[in-house]
This record gives structure tokens, sequence and C-alpha cells, in this order.
């Protein structure tokens, strides 16, 4: 009887190789191949389009990021200038294209701005090729409200806080003007005793934690400044939303979100008013230039 098993199984030994072979060849070694599309984007283009506002006062924009959707299914979040690989057979296919920007200016927190407008179009993808689609403009989205914008064009809306010995001016120096005739200026001197500290007016902001409320500032500085919101109380500071560190002689822009700022204010702080801060360094002669500045939702 053990003789017949042995036998039994010597036979049945190829065959269970023969079906193995066959199985793996078609599961493991011969897997389909995905060609992916491929998209380049160079820059989103900006335009700025709102009624009451100085256009020419408002070309600049900070987008860094690219965030691609094709018929409606993610792609993916892109640094620019980029090239992404796409899922999709060739032929025509709908493309979504939102403005990204780092939020409060830090590098590793991306977001879409949700107070721009976004591109939408058709293009022709072939699989293995590269198609640019550089043709992805934008401004802001229709239902964007500015409650605050300052130019310093004609005039100052910062005026002096309390505990601030030290006023914002108006400069039209050309190396200190970031776009139109003037920038809003602050000079502190080298002995470490001096505070600025400037609030806007007062606006009712909401603060439920949902809505999407943004400061928008293009600053150059030599010394770190910190931007926030007064409530009610224009004596005591909510909190500080962000710190911004030196530029060294750069102009930069930053988009500050101040929704969860708002949200953690608590009630009977309305209205709102944004502060900013710098405070002089020993033996540095401190500068903030502002220009540009919008608080949108």
């Amino acid at each position: 009887m053990l003789i017949m098993v042995k036998r039994y199984s010597a036979a049945i030994i190829p065959l269970l190789l023969l079906l193995m072979v066959n199985l793996t060849s078609c599961s493991v070694f011969s897997p389909p191949v995905v060609v992916p599309c491929y998209g380049h984007i160079d820059s989103i283009s900006y335009s700025f389009v709102k009624s009451g506002y100085p256009s020419e006062n408002s070309r600049f924009s900070y987008i860094t990021d690219a965030w691609v959707y094709v018929d409606d299914n993610p792609v993916g979040a892109f640094q620019m200038p980029c090239t992404f690989p796409i899922v999709a057979t060739s032929g025509v296919h709908q493309v979504k294209i939102y403005p990204g920007v780092k939020e409060d200016g830090v590098a590793g927190v991306r977001a879409i701005y949700p107070l721009y407008s976004f591109y939408t179009g058709y293009i022709n993808l072939t699989q293995g090729s590269v198609v640019k689609m550089n043709e992805a403009s934008v401004t802001y989205a229709s239902f964007a409200k500015f409650d605050w914008t300052e130019d310093f064009e004609s005039g100052i809306s910062i005026r002096r806080a309390y505990g601030s010995n030290v006023t914002m001016s108006r400069t039209s120096a050309p190396d200190s003007v970031f776009q139109g005739t003037y920038s809003g200026r602050i000079i502190l001197d080298n002995t470490g005793t001096q505070t600025f500290i400037g609030r806007s007016d007062s606006m009712t902001l909401p603060h439920d934690g949902t809505s999407n409320v943004w400061l928008e500032i293009n600053y150059n500085c030599n010394t770190m400044f910190s931007v926030g919101l007064y409530g009610q109380d224009t004596i005591n500071q909510i909190a500080p939303n962000v710190y911004v560190y030196p530029t060294n002689g750069v102009w930069k822009k930053m988009y500050i979100t101040l929704e969860t700022t708002l949200a953690q204010s608590g009630v009977g702080q309305e209205p709102f008013s944004v502060y900013f801060e710098m405070q002089s360094i020993v033996g540095t002669r401190s500068v903030l230039l502002l220009d540009n500045i919008k608080l949108v939702q």
C-alpha cells in the first residue's frame, strides 16, 4: 500500500508543477501594463478683476501649487513647475486646476486657496506623452468679499494701538515701494526699547470655525514681526496668528488663514481688527514694509 501511494505521488507532481507554472506566468510574470499620460504645468496665471479696487496695485499673487483633477478624479497636488502622471486612456478629458498656496507661509502646509477661482478646460491626453496645461488662469471667486483693503495710495488705515510708541508712515522711496506709488513703513531704532503695534479699523467677521477668512499681505522686513487679531477689547490681543520671519530685503507675499483664531475668540469678541506688532532689537535698525493688504472672506 505504501508503494502505491509513492507511485501515485510521483505521477501527480509533474502535473502540479505544470499547473503552478501556468498560474504564476499569468499573475506574476505577465502583469497588465498601464502606460500613463503626463501633464505639465509651469505656472498658474492670475488677474485681479474686482470693482472698486485699483487693479494696477494688485497684480502679484504667490500661487505655488497646482491641485489637479481629471474627470473629477483627484490626480494630486504638485509644486510648480511640475510634470506628473495621469492614469487615463488616450482621448479628450475634462481637467480642473485649483490654485494652491503655502498656508501661513509654512512650506509644509499646502492648501487650495478657496477665495480664488479655479480653471476648467478640456485636454487631449495621449498615453506615454506629455501635455502642457499652461493656459490655466484664475482670479478672485465671484463670492469673495473684501472686508479691508490697504494699498497706502490714498492714506493709512493702520493706526497706532495701545502699547505702541511708534507710528506707521507712508513712503514713496523707490527702494521701499512694492507696487504703485506708496507703501507703509515702520522703522524702529537699535535701542531695543521701541515697540510698534498697529491695528486696522474694526470689522464684523464670521467666527463659526467653518467660514473662510484670509489675510493677504505683501511684506519686506529685516526683523521678525507678528500678525493677529483684537476682539472688541482693543487693548488685549486675542492671540498672535502667525510670526513672520525676516526676508532680508526681498518682497514676499503671505496668505494667512484667520479661521482658527476667530473660532477660538469666544462669544462677545466681535467686532474684530487686525494688528501688526514688531519689537526693536539692540544693535539693529528694524524696518518693516507693507503693501497691498487684503482681508477676504
